[in-house]
């Protein structure tokens, strides 16, 4: 199937190469879908806003997708939505420009689109996200699995909730390897960031929501952050970063900024320029995470942490502790071991915390 989009020019309307509305129990497989001149597929609801005309159970499987106008694929309202095995390129010409988004066009008091399963898909070349979820219409339990997506603006962007993204692999992304954030106050929470390996972008991991896991990723090489943590409030809660593996970030490997309760433990942080693990305007706890090879280990600023059984190896500075923090309160620095390292301790850091831990020259 081929939209001829060199002849006919990128268009903003409904002239998509395959449309679904109000059907359920659709299979495509075995397929081409070449030049589309806006999406390659659109699924959507007779009514907007209607659940009784969204799409249902719907299967997309082993079909190429190339050189779409917008999306590859955009589902716009539908409960039960399939993707899997598809080769999905060169997505652009218009906004969003994404090889599969998940999406809806009004803010609906009801999920828009729920219950969606994509996996084993290779996404590449896009002027946008490989795979992005919007806010709108609040979108909910979103599987994305398995997928090999490179050459993105942002490997995967999830702004809606309940969300997994596991076991993908992400390379060359030009800003996030893995972007979660809210927008106007919408909830993300609950989103499971796991077992992804994350190579070559600005920052590996951003999240900003509540009660989610960052968990045994592999990020390597990027220009900013690995993981950076960014809350609206100090009163952002529960999130754990655990398990992950960073090597060689310019800046930071793990950035934690307005974050309340947060857990950063079992991390393996190597070669940050700057910080292996920097904790600003927050409450931490740190344990259990090893360091090495980077200007300073923990940075802590203006935070109340808990920093027990870390490793520090071969870094300048061991923990650097400014800004009012509480680093000290009840003797929560114990059992960390330094080895290695020029300056143990720099700012505001109790004696008692600095005979509680092991130094290793």
């Amino acid at each position: 199937m081929d939209g001829n989009r060199d002849a006919r020019g990128c268009e903003e309307n409904y002239a998509h190469s395959v449309i679904m509305v109000n059907c359920s129990q659709i299979q495509i497989s075995n397929t081409t879908i070449r030049n589309s001149v806006v999406d390659g597929i659109l699924i959507g609801a007779g009514t907007e806003g209607d659940t009784s005309t969204y799409c249902r159970d719907i299967s997309i499987e082993n079909v190429k997708i190339e050189s779409s106008c917008r999306n590859g694929i955009s589902i716009i309202n539908a409960f039960g939505v399939k993707l899997k095995q598809l080769q999905i390129s060169n997505s652009n010409g218009l906004s969003p420009a994404a090889g599969i988004d998940v999406e809806s066009d009004l803010n609906l008091p009801t999920p828009s689109n729920k219950n969606i399963v994509i996996t084993d898909c290779q996404i590449t070349d896009n002027k946008g996200c490989g795979i992005m979820t919007s806010q709108k219409g609040s979108p909910e339990n979103i599987q994305i699995a398995n997928n090999i997506i490179v050459n993105c603006e942002i490997g995967i962007f999830v702004a809606s909730k309940k969300t997994k993204v596991e076991n993908n692999i992400i390379k060359n992304s030009f800003t996030f390897g893995i972007q979660s954030v809210r927008y106007d106050n919408e909830d993300i929470d609950f989103n499971e960031i796991t077992h992804n390996v994350i190579e070559k972008a600005k920052v590996g991991i951003h999240y900003s929501g509540e009660k989610g896991k960052i968990v045994g990723n592999k990020i390597i090489t990027v220009s900013q952050s690995g993981i950076w943590l960014n809350g609206n409030t100090v009163n952002n809660t529960s999130v754990l970063i655990d398990s992950n593996e960073v090597t060689g970030s310019v800046e930071f490997g793990i950035y934690a900024n307005n974050f309340g309760l947060s857990e950063i433990s079992n991390n393996t942080v190597s070669s940050a320029a700057k910080e292996g693990i920097s904790v600003i305007n927050g409450k931490s706890k740190l344990m259990a995470n090893a360091i090495s090879k980077s200007e300073t280990g923990f940075n802590i600023t203006g935070s109340n942490i808990e920093l027990s059984r870390n490793i520090v190896e071969s870094c300048q500075t061991g923990v650097s502790a400014i800004g009012g923090n509480k680093i000290s309160l009840s003797g929560k620095i114990y059992q960390n071991k330094f080895i290695k390292v020029k300056n143990l301790w720099f700012g505001d850091i109790n004696k008692f915390a600095r005979e509680a831990n092991e130094e290793i020259k």
